[in-house]
């Protein structure tokens, strides 16, 4: 049995995003081009405000487009398979990744498993970022595996 579930949201696509990412990008180089056109001096100010408006501009259309800016830094997701429970809930967080070897038990609280190893030491697995189907889901795997290997499991 195995469990993989992507936890990242795609937004979905709009020719509206598309359409603001555009303006931003235009404006921003509008903002210099009249400084130029004027025999202006660029300041940094000018170059941040460009900056931060073309910034602005690629976001909305990398979402405009349906693409996650989250996903531009990392993947969050959840695995479990027979030889693993890997766990990444954000981008920015860091990965768990338990081997099924290593178990000896596994106690359900909600929202976090407390997997204890068998070196003594307890591990906690969060998942509170998943809405309920997707911890129902997570649990009856987790419990199926865990009766597979004949481990202790407390999953309610």
């Amino acid at each position: 049995m195995e469990f993989n579930k992507n936890l990242l949201k795609t937004p979905k696509k709009s020719k509206v995003r598309i359409i603001f990412g555009i303006a931003f990008i235009v404006f921003s180089c509008i903002w210099i081009s009249l400084r130029l056109m004027d025999n202006l001096p660029i300041r940094f100010f000018d170059w941040l405000y460009s900056g931060v408006f073309s910034l602005n501009g690629v976001i909305h259309i990398m979402a405009g487009f349906g693409y996650s800016i989250e996903g531009v830094f990392g993947k969050a997701f959840i695995k479990i398979d027979s030889e693993f429970i890997n766990v990444k809930l954000g981008s920015f967080e860091k990965e768990s990744k338990i081997s099924w070897q290593a178990i000896t038990s596994i106690d359900y609280k909600p929202t976090l498993f407390r997997i204890h190893k068998i070196d003594n030491t307890t591990q906690v697995v969060e998942i509170e970022k998943l809405d309920y189907s997707g911890i129902q889901e997570v649990k009856d795997v987790i419990s199926k595996i865990a009766e597979d290997k004949k481990l202790n499991y407390t999953i309610k």
